[in-house]
């Protein structure tokens, strides 16, 4: 009997320890499934982003491009070169984002058209440098041509991102079945752990009321012990007088 409470409060520690595990990995699991899935949709609202940039830069292009061509200034050579980079960064960053998550050939012929533009614009630039190759308005009218593919090719482009982003939301609501299973398998660990924890308290209730009753028992036998005691002694005094 000795050992029971020891054994009792070991086991109630370990269930406790084991409730608190469940809550922890239970709360992770929220965390970081609620964490995954923003991340995944913030990533599509970010292709949307990138592919519009990367349309809204091709006819920012060809403006700075009109602008340089006409006044030759230096500030307007610096204001194209920087537009050719964004472009060009921006355009590499769209197909970059895409291709991680799956392959989509209208993202990549977007890609070869911002290429073949950026390719033309250098060209340009180094005519008006060396003064060989087209003229400028033969340059201007390439890149306007090209910017006129680009900016016709994005109802094609938007489709395909809102296939990908009906993809990634199909992932999602994977993730999201797993999650509920993980959960509904932890709530049957704490139920469960929680019942046995309970079947024990009905057995330390038991075999307290157990050691009650022996306890009053023993008193009972103790006390009629004293009376018999008591009553041996007063015969024999009696017997005595």
């Amino acid at each position: 009997m000795s050992k029971n409470p020891c054994t009792f409060k070991g086991r109630f520690i370990l269930c406790f320890t084991a409730i608190l595990i469940c809550f922890f990995l239970t709360g992770a699991v929220l965390y970081k499934t609620t964490d995954w899935i923003q991340s995944r949709m913030s990533r599509i609202v970010g292709i949307y982003d990138q592919a519009s940039g990367v349309r809204a830069l091709a006819g920012d292009l060809v403006s700075s491009y009109r602008y340089y061509a006409i006044s030759g200034n230096l500030d307007e050579q610096a204001i194209l070169l920087k537009t050719i980079s964004e472009l060009e960064e921006e355009a590499n960053g769209l197909q970059a984002e895409v291709s991680d998550i799956c392959y989509v050939r209208n993202i990549e012929d977007l890609g070869n058209m911002v290429s073949t533009i950026l390719s033309q614009t250098r060209e340009a630039l180094a005519h008006h440098n060396t003064g060989t190759g087209k003229s400028a308005i033969e340059y201007y009218e390439e890149l306007t041509y090209t910017e006129g593919l680009i900016d016709n090719f994005y109802d094609y482009v938007y489709r395909s991102i809102r296939q990908l982003s009906t993809y990634e939301q199909a992932r999602i609501n994977g993730e999201k079945r797993l999650m509920y299973v993980a959960l509904f398998l932890n709530l049957i660990v704490v139920a469960g752990t929680i019942a046995v924890m309970l079947r024990w308290l009905d057995k330390m209730a038991g075999l307290s009321a157990n050691m009650q009753l022996e306890l009053e028992r023993k008193q009972q036998k103790l006390e009629k012990a004293d009376m018999e005691k008591l009553l041996r002694d007063s015969q024999i005094m009696a017997l005595q007088a």
